[in-house]
């Protein structure tokens, strides 16, 4: 498969997925997420799961133990009032990411933002 198609099956341009993967500067590595960005019918770019996910199931690292945003998930994706995802707490600091129900692939992964309002609050 070619960019150009690669792109034309997200519903990009090679222009916006290219912008797009400039986006990236600012996060922390990170193992691999089944995560990927594409055009958001919410808001601007969204984080889409590549697989399905389990009830529950773990996504990925959302914030390392210094709340720094990791991967695409802790900048792209966007706000619900019905989520699909939720943050859980990590021994060691950080957030994880986990599916609230079940995620098909090529669903759009949304949370609440409010949780990370608690976060900062050092309430969740």
């Amino acid at each position: 498969m070619t960019f150009e198609e690669w792109c034309a099956q997200r519903g990009t341009t090679p222009e916006q997925s290219q912008r797009m993967s400039e986006w990236k500067d600012d996060l922390i590595d990170q193992p691999y997420a089944p995560i990927d960005l594409g055009p958001s019918v919410l808001h601007g770019v969204g984080v889409f799961v590549t697989q399905d996910i389990e009830p529950k199931g773990f996504i990925g690292q959302a914030l390392n133990a210094k709340l720094q945003r990791t991967n695409m998930i802790g900048r792209y994706i966007n706000h619900s009032h019905t989520p699909n995802c939720y943050l859980q707490k990590r021994a060691e600091g950080g957030y994880d990411l986990h599916a609230l129900y079940g995620v098909n692939a090529g669903d759009e992964l949304t949370m609440d933002y409010h949780a990370t309002d608690l976060i900062r609050r050092g309430e969740l």
